[in-house]
Formats: C-alpha cells, sequence, structure tokens
C-alpha cells in the first residue's frame, strides 16, 4: 500500500520557559513572550528589570496587558533579538519526505540534525507519496510509484557493478522518507511562513504543512504575541538559500540569470568560472601570517610538538582569519548535484546564490527532448553532464550509463506528465533524483577559504563529488590568492587527521604536511586527545 507523505511533528523542548515554586503545591510559569518582555526591558532599564518580572509573577499581578502592549510595540517594529530569543526543538518523522532537509535546514538562524543521503541505505519500503498525487487517483499513483521502485531498483544494481552507495543514490528520487531534529528560533519560522504565503506554489506542500503545526503549537505555547508581532512588522527576514522558489518562470534569480546568459558562451556547467575576485592587501596580515607559517613549520617538526601546541597554533590562525576576514571576496560559481547542494546549503556562514530547482528542471526537460529526437538516443557523457551527476563508474562503463540516462530520463517524464494531469509541479518534484544539477554560486571570505567550508570539503572523508568539486574551486583560488598554502583540507591548520579512525591510503592528505605521518603516530595523538577531552569533563574545578 502507498504510503502518503505525513509528517509528524513532536516538540521536544521550547523556550524560553521558566517554571518556579513558591509553595509545596504552587507553581508559577513565565512564558516565552513573558520572558521576553521581561529581557526587553533590560535595554531600557537594567538587568534587575528581568527579576522584577519574575517577583510579579510570584505576587500573582496581571501582567498579561503590559506585555502584549509591550511586545506589539517594541517586535511589532521589526526588532529580530525579539524573536531570535525563543524557539522550539523538534522531531519531524511519520512518513515525512527529504524534502524536510531541503526546505528547513537552509536557515541561518537555527541548527538541524537530518538523515544522512550518504549513509542511510534506501529501501522501496520507504517510498513516500505527496497527498497531492494520492488523491488524483490510481492511475498517477502507479506512475509515481512504479517509476520510484525503478530508481530505488537501479541504485541497488548499480552497488552490485562497483558503484559506491552514496554516488548510486543520487538516482533516487526525493519522494522517500526523510524527517529529521531541528532547533528553529521564531525567526525563521515568521520567515519561512512568510515565503509559503508570498508564492503559495513554490513551497512543497509538506513543507506547508509542517509550518502550520509549528505555528499551532507556538500560538498555544505562550509564544503567540511576539510571533505575531514579528510577523506583522515592516521588516525583511535573513536571507538563505532557497531552491524551491519561481515555479512558474517569471523572476529569475542571479544563479538562473548566469545559466541562461552565458551557457552558449561559456563552459560553466563542465568546469567552476571564476566571477570575482577582491582580495585586499594588508602589510600586518602579511607579517601575522609569516609568524604563523613560521611557528607552525616548527611545531609540524615532531609529534611533541604537534601534541602540545596545535591548539594553540589553530587559535592563532583563528584570530588572525576573524581580524581579516572581510579582506577577501571571491565568487565562485558550480554545477552541483542537488544531492551535493543539500550540504552545501547548511554552511550558514557561507553566503551563496543557488538555481531554482524548477529551472534547472526546465533545463533538464530540454535535453530529455533533444535525446527523444535523435535515433537510437545520445550516448555522450558531455552531452548529459550539464543537467545530472554522472559518478565515474556510470560515466566510463557503457551499460552503467545507459541505465542511468535511462531512469534518470523516465523520471523526468513522469515529472511532466504528473504536471499534465494536474500535479503541482512542487509536488511533482518528489519524482526527481537527486542527481539532477543546480549552478550554486558562492561568496567567498577569509574564513571559508580557510578554516570554514574549504577546509572541511577538501578533507578525504567529504563525499567524493563534493570534493572534487571543492578541489576545482581550490585550484582556482590558489592562483590568484597570496597565501595557497592556507587553501587546504582541515588537518593541515592541526598537523594531524581528526578523524579517530586512521585513514591511511584511503586520503593521505596530511602527509602532504608530515611526511612521516602513520597510524602509530594518528594513534598517539588521538589518544593523548581524548584523554585531554576526558580529564577537563570530569575536572570538578572546570
Amino acid at each position: 500500500m502507498a504510503k502518503v507523505i505525513n509528517p509528524k511533528i513532536e516538540v521536544v523542548s521550547y523556550g524560553p520557559e521558566l517554571k518556579i515554586k513558591i509553595y509545596d503545591e504552587k507553581e508559577i510559569v513565565v512564558s516565552s513572550d513573558e520572558f521576553v518582555y521581561g529581557a526587553a526591558n533590560i535595554t531600557y532599564k537594567d538587568i534587575g528589570a528581568l527579576r522584577e518580572l519574575i517577583d510579579l509573577k510570584k505576587n500573582d499581578v496581571d501582567i498579561s496587558n503590559k506585555v502584549r502592549k509591550m511586545l506589539i510595540k517594541v517586535g511589532g517594529s521589526g526588532h529580530a533579538s525579539m524573536a531570535t530569543t525563543p524557539g522550539f526543538w523538534t522531531f519531524i518523522e511519520g512518513d515525512s519526505s527529504k524534502f524536510v532537509d531541503s526546505i528547513f535546514t537552509t536557515a541561518v538562524f537555527g541548527s538541524s540534525l537530518m538523515p544522512s543521503g550518504r549513509r542511510v541505505p534506501i529501501s522501496k519500503e520507504a517510498i513516500v507519496v505527496p497527498k497531492m498525487i494520492i488523491n488524483k487517483g490510481n492511475e498517477l499513483t502507479n506512475l509515481y510509484l512504479q517509476q520510484s521502485e525503478k530508481n530505488i531498483q537501479l541504485y541497488e544494481i548499480l552497488q552490485t557493478k562497483d558503484v559506491p552507495k552514496e554516488e548510486a543514490a543520487k538516482i533516487v528520487q526525493y519522494g522517500h522518507r526523510g524527517g529529521g531534529f531541528m532547533f528553529m528560533p521564531l525567526e525563521t519560522l515568521i520567515h519561512f511562513s512568510k515565503l509559503a504565503e508570498r508564492n503559495p506554489e513554490d513551497m512543497p506542500e509538506e513543507g506547508k504543512e509542517i509550518i502550520s503545526k509549528l505555528e499551532d503549537f507556538v500560538k498555544s505555547h505562550g509564544m503567540e504575541i511576539i510571533y505575531e508581532a514579528r510577523k506583522r512588522s515592516p521588516r525583511t527576514g535573513c536571507v538563505h538559500p532557497n531552491i524551491f522558489r519561481d515555479a512558474n518562470s517569471s523572476n529569475k534569480n542571479y544563479a538562473e540569470e548566469l545559466v541562461d546568459t552565458r551557457k552558449k558562451t561559456d563552459p560553466i556547467f563542465y568546469e567552476p568560472p571564476l566571477l570575482l575576485k577582491n582580495i585586499q592587501g594588508s602589510p600586518e596580515l602579511n607579517r601575522r601570517l609569516k609568524n604563523y607559517f613560521e611557528r607552525r613549520k616548527t611545531v609540524f617538526k615532531n609529534s611533541k610538538l604537534i601534541k602540545n601546541e596545535w591548539e594553540n597554533l589553530l587559535g592563532e590562525l583563528e584570530c588572525i582569519v576573524n581580524d581579516f576576514n572581510t579582506t577577501v571576496n571571491i565568487k565562485i560559481g558550480s554545477n552541483i548535484p542537488w544531492r551535493i547542494w543539500g550540504e552545501v546549503k547548511r554552511h550558514r556562514t557561507l553566503s551563496q546564490d543557488t538555481e531554482s530547482i524548477y529551472h534547472a528542471v526546465n533545463r533538464a526537460i530540454e535535453k530529455v527532448h533533444i535525446n527523444n529526437n535523435e535515433i537510437g538516443g545520445i550516448d555522450n557523457p558531455n552531452f548529459w553532464y550539464p543537467v545530472v551527476s554522472l559518478p565515474s563508474n556510470v560515466r566510463n562503463n557503457e551499460k552503467n550509463f545507459e541505465m542511468w540516462i535511462n531512469e534518470f530520463s523516465n523520471s523526468i517524464k513522469v515529472y511532466q506528465q504528473l504536471i499534465n494531469a494536474g500535479i503541482k509541479k512542487s509536488e511533482a518534484l518528489a519524482i526527481i533524483p537527486r542527481g539532477i544539477k543546480l549552478m550554486n554560486i558562492k561568496n567567498y571570505d577569509l574564513y571559508n577559504l580557510t578554516t570554514g567550508y574549504m577546509s572541511l570539503r577538501l578533507c578525504g572523508t567529504a563525499e567524493f563529488e563534493m570534493r572534487a568539486i571543492t578541489e576545482q574551486e581550490a585550484k582556482i583560488v590558489k592562483k590568484i590568492f597570496p597565501y595557497p598554502e592556507l587553501i587546504s583540507p582541515k588537518c593541515h591548520h592541526v598537523g594531524f587527521c581528526p578523524e579517530i579512525d586512521y585513514q591511511g591510503k584511503k586520503c593521505m592528505k596530511i602527509n602532504q604536511q608530515i611526511k612521516n605521518y602513520d597510524e602509530e603516530m594518528h594513534k598517539d595523538l588521538q589518544k593523548t586527545r581524548v584523554k585531554n577531552i576526558e580529564e577537563n569533563l570530569f575536572n570538578p574545578n572546570l
């Protein structure tokens, strides 16, 4: 029996909420609205304002009218700190889909833990169907289910043909079980709610259903006034990546404009283009980095020095990056799979613009249409590379390639059939494979070039295609950046591999800095690091 997309919301905690026992059997509760009211008064008085509020509550003084008026006045003026203070932690479970990840984990204000698209196995039993498709009857439901099952079947077959699981998973659609755990301040929920109301055709119905349920919770748990005041204020929310936009193709964003204006004259789909470079010279930065590199060279001479000094060394680099972060602005475009974007978007400090998924699907439709008009189809990987991920053991194996393109094309065709039958584009997206490509434009500052994004995604444990794309971007940066030694995996900043398990020949990137790094050295450094954590954890003086 088909499983309909039906997310279950369980808020496990929320606040701030303060419970105070004043008598043996009496307890007072300071709600989030009241807490924000008291905290906001600190800015006009001092820290005693919050204590004053608590005393009023203890004495059963009715402050509801004061709270309402003040929050409407201050929150309604658009002070974001009023709505970033209260928040909630929630499990999204039940028969929710992978759309949850793509919709909500883009937020700058918030944090999420989601099922890994690389690691969690996928089965046919995990297929979920949008309600709109179910409601249209058996014919469309079966069309959707049959293609979904074919995609997952190919995912299973390819793993027996030397295609790694994380690569094979890119042929699987987003309409399978997802969900996750999220912390979200009211500010973020407000922003998503406004997006859903402003452009109802763009966001998948599942996202709007989750927002509605969360709003019901907020309004029934002492956060209603600040929520509504901030939502109706004359202020915008914080920008964040959003691929569920412009379903009707009426307003291009920067990434889509780049794609449409340069696709015929520029190989932007095959190699990342450098779009902007602005690097400010600084004698003080030069001096501090010179001292840093000299100290790093000394520390990296033996494992004892690394063991004792890596934290100081990393802290020194952190201070330098913090003090000179805005001296660098490098903008690079990369054509990346939806699955890879799922990781890129979660780097909340990395400013980025991304092509709408609807625009990306339209690009894929063009390719499928051209392919259908060719006798026998087009078996040239370069033809398909701009619109779909092609893992090496797919690209270089004729049979694997044929199966991959066949199911990708069929998924695109099912998407079109669903739309032609009256299904909204936002719901038909559930059949689109994760490997479809979107243009993503990253705006790097010094932090994300060094100790932030790039150092994490150059790591040997990063997803293969994501690492390959980052290596292409790093190659561009090294040609124009005066400190190319800083463009490196995270292990180069500390002198050892941060992974607990020794990576050995799977990586060897640490050996570029520490030539004699081996399993014995790795285990010794990790043993010391874990011991230090445990000692601090159980130190009663801390």
